[in-house]
Parts: structure tokens; sequence; C-alpha cells
């Protein structure tokens, strides 16, 4: 057998295995895509989510803290006070006082918005201030 023709009969391998490894390739990314899906759009950014207290989401605001440096006790606080705003965004409009059972829910929903938001941070110090000004 010359060269050539085993190239030749070598071919259809080659070729077989380049749509073989095309395949791997399109369903490892088939099986990543709904994980990088789920992630925030940016590391520097939270999302803060208000719910019922059935658990119905009803609104979300993202959060940025770029310019926030979280090792910091400043920039611990500044993220929790944006994330506290946020929530009371989110978990809007406040009933009034005398609505107890609404009001219930409305604190319930500014607890759960920011101690979810503070969780997905992932912080120790945000943690530590939040663990102790909640």
């Amino acid at each position: 057998m010359t060269v050539r023709a085993a190239m030749r009969s070598a071919a259809p391998s080659v070729r077989s295995m380049g749509f073989a490894l095309a395949a791997l390739l399109a369903a490892a990314a088939w099986q990543v895509a709904p994980a990088v899906r789920a992630q925030p759009a940016s590391v520097s950014e939270v999302v803060v989510h208000g719910t019922t207290h059935t658990g119905r989401e009803v609104r979300q605001e993202k959060v940025s803290y770029a310019d926030l440096n979280l090792h910091t006790t400043a920039g611990a606080w500044a993220v929790l006070r944006r994330v506290r705003a946020a929530a009371k965004r989110v978990c809007a409009p406040r009933p009034a006082d005398a609505d107890l059972d609404q009001l219930a829910d409305y604190k319930t929903c500014l607890h759960d918005a920011v101690a979810n938001a503070v969780a997905e941070l992932g912080n120790p110090r945000v943690s530590a201030l939040y663990g102790k000004g909640s």
C-alpha cells in the first residue's frame, strides 16, 4: 500500500473524529449553559428579590457594588445600605400600620430580601455586619 492510499483510507476516520469531537463539545456546552445563565450578570452585583408571604416573587433589583471594597468595613456597610434600600423598593408599597397582616408580610419581605442578598454575596464582613444590625 502506498502512502497516498493509506492517507485516503485514514481521512474518513479523521473526519469522523472531528464530527464526534464537535458533537461532544456541543453536548458539553448544552449542559453548562443553564449554570452560566443562572449566575448573576456580574460578580460585582447582587440581586435583591422581594417575595410575598406565599413565596411568589414580586420584584427584583440588581445592586451593584463594583465601586466598593467589601474587605473594608466602610465598603461592607455601603453595600448593606444599598441592599436594604433595594429591599424597600422591591417590597413596596409599605402598608399602613393599622393593617397588621399586610405589615407583617411587608416586614417579612424586607427581612428575607436582605437576608437572601447577604447570603448571595457570601462576604464574611457583610454577613457579620448584617448579623449585628438585623
